[in-house]
């Protein structure tokens, strides 16, 4: 059994997880000042979130949460290596789904059906095994 997490990488995550929410409250509507404060939260968030994994290497809530925010900043070989953490515990419907769009947009499709079919043997009922059927749940 993985022991728990550090107090210190629990802190960090929720610092970061603060600096996230504050930062994406409908970017669109955001002036040029207000769109540079909040690049500059995400970009603190994200540095809470690696130094969360430094500290604690099995928070896979921690990568996940990195891996998505580099895979929105179009870096998806790096969300690729970070989600890699998070897999290896046991890999949620939406970790499994950003996995699945991580490897398409890195053109591995055996990867990509691999993530698919864990998805929906998993999952079978989630929002995003419905959204890889094409459905809407």
């Amino acid at each position: 059994m993985r022991p728990a997490l550090t107090p210190k990488s629990l802190f960090l995550m929720l610092c970061a997880w603060v600096l996230l929410a504050a930062c994406t409250t409908q970017p669109e509507n955001f002036n040029d000042k207000r769109k540079e404060r909040a690049q500059a939260h995400a970009d603190l968030g994200a540095v809470y979130l690696q130094r969360a994994l430094q500290l604690d290497s099995g928070a896979s809530m921690a990568a996940y949460q990195l891996a998505a925010m580099q895979f929105n900043r179009k870096d998806a070989l790096t969300a690729k290596k970070t989600l890699q953490t998070a897999l290896l515990s046991k890999a949620s419907a939406e970790m499994l789904w950003l996995a699945i769009q991580i490897e398409r947009e890195l053109g591995d499709a055996d990867l990509e059906a691999s993530y698919a079919l864990e998805l929906k043997r998993n999952y079978p009922e989630s929002a995003q095994a419905q959204l890889l059927q094409g459905t809407r749940p």
